[in-house]
């Protein structure tokens, strides 16, 4: 078939001229065999137009100019195509395809439009584009089989859109753009996947946005990308990752906003060398993280004031990473059993850090630079050990240990300083070194 793209201008033009005369048709087209063609036009407003293909080798095209539309394609067989067109509004577009299927293009432009694509099939190695422009626009996939590949660009305000799929091991890759061009806002964007080597890639700008990705499975990638490649301020936007499995990667990074909320769910209890990065410039954003199991990963990086990094890790051989640059941000990490490493950089005035490790063998480093800070560092269980900085004016250090074997590493360059260390069992050892003036020094052992 011939280039089955046409852009929205070309099919105005084309149709323009006619779309007052044509209103409530319908047209329904049957083909079955093996290398089909078909091509449907309509324009004007509440028409139906269905195309139903069996056979191998089906292409079907569909243009509709003007609102309240309606257009189905149904393809069963192999290595079947279809691209549709709509423009204008509160039009539907709708897709049923089975194996090897390529829903090549959608692309509908207007208000208040609908697109649903379900593919069914243990093959389905073909990929599903779909382009929505304009406002409060839904957009629903499912897939059932390995190797589909979907993807999705929404611009303007109030969409809507979700994508489910079920491949078991298969590689579904899922990449969803909302708002390309400009700030955009109240946008919902939902991605949910069962199987293993599955990948989910959401691109986002603008404000008050919702951005979810599910995956269940081993082995799958999740990344959320905010204000990414664009030049614009993404500000009160929420960001959540749920991954269950092992071996999984999740990723949100955002370039520059204030007041975000990006969460990272990584605690069934079964996951095992998961990874977890988060990455947040700006002010007052909320960067979460949960992770449960053995040899995980989790990073934080912020730069900005007034933000938040809360790491909860649940098992044995974890690595907590916390990371922020700015002022008045609060860093709370919390390790639970045993074999933990936790690591801590604060760079600016008047932050604040809590870490809590509970069980025998962890390790703690933590730096704060700066004045007014405020550092809590505590450690139950055996053979533990810390290691912990403060350099500047007027900060203030608590450190605690409880257990047998510890060992407790404290300097505080400065003046002004507070350094208070305690220790309860035996065969302790604890180190306070305090340089400058003014400083007030603490060591208690029982």
């Amino acid at each position: 078939m011939k280039n089955l793209f046409l852009s929205t201008s070309t099919v105005a033009l084309i149709l323009g001229g006619s779309a007052a005369f044509a209103q409530s048709n319908e047209a329904y087209l049957e083909q079955t065999g093996s290398a089909l063609q078909s091509s449907q036009t309509q324009t004007g407003g509440a028409n139906i137009s269905t195309v139903a293909q069996t056979g191998i080798d089906a292409q079907a095209e569909l243009i509709q100019a003007g609102s309240e539309n309606n257009s189905t394609v149904i393809q069963t067989g192999g290595v079947s195509r279809s691209v549709v067109g709509q423009t204008g509004d509160r039009n539907t577009y709708t897709a049923n395809t089975g194996d090897n299927s390529w829903v090549r293009g959608v692309e509908q432009t207007g208000n208040d439009n609908t697109a649903e694509i379900i593919v069914v099939g243990n093959d389905g190695h073909w990929s599903t584009d779909i382009i929505q422009r304009g406002n409060a626009n839904l957009s629903f996939a499912s897939f059932t089989g390995g190797k589909n590949s979907y993807r999705l660009i929404q611009t303007g305000d109030r969409n809507d859109y979700s994508v489910t799929a079920n491949g078991g091991t298969g590689n579904f890759e899922q990449y969803a753009t909302q708002n390309d061009v400009g700030n955009s806002q109240d946008n919902v964007a939902t991605a949910m996947s069962v199987g293993d080597g599955q990948r989910s890639f959401q691109r986002l700008l603008g404000n008050f946005n919702n951005s979810t990705i599910n995956l269940s499975g081993s082995s799958n990638n999740a990344q959320h990308w905010i204000g990414y490649g664009y030049t614009g301020v993404s500000s009160f936007n929420t960001f959540t990752i749920t991954q269950a499995g092992t071996g999984d990667y999740a990723y949100t990074n955002l370039q520059e906003g204030d007041f975000n909320i990006a969460t990272i769910d990584q605690s069934d209890a079964g996951n095992v060398g998961n990874i977890a990065v988060q990455r947040m410039e700006g002010d007052t954003n909320v960067a979460l993280m949960t992770q449960a199991g053995t040899s995980n990963r989790a990073n934080s990086w912020q730069t900005g004031n007034l933000n938040n990094v809360n790491q909860a890790q649940t098992g044995d051989s974890n690595i907590s990473r916390s990371t922020q640059t700015g002022n008045s941000n609060i860093s709370v990490q919390t390790q639970l059993v045993s074999l933990n490493i936790a690591d801590l950089i604060q760079e600016g005035d008047e932050n604040s850090a809590t870490l809590t490790q509970n069980g025998s063998s962890n390790e703690a480093t933590q730096g704060q630079y700066g004045n007014l800070n405020i550092l809590t560092s505590t450690q139950l269980g055996s053979t533990s050990v810390y290691e912990v900085v403060q350099d500047g004016l007027a900060n203030n250090m608590t450190l605690s240990q409880i257990g047998v074997g510890l060992i407790a590493s404290a300097t505080q360059t400065g003046n002004n300083n507070v350094g208070t260390q305690t220790q309860m069992g035996a065969n302790n050892y604890a180190s306070l070194i305090q340089t400058g003036d003014n400083n007030v020094a603490t060591q208690i052992q029982n």
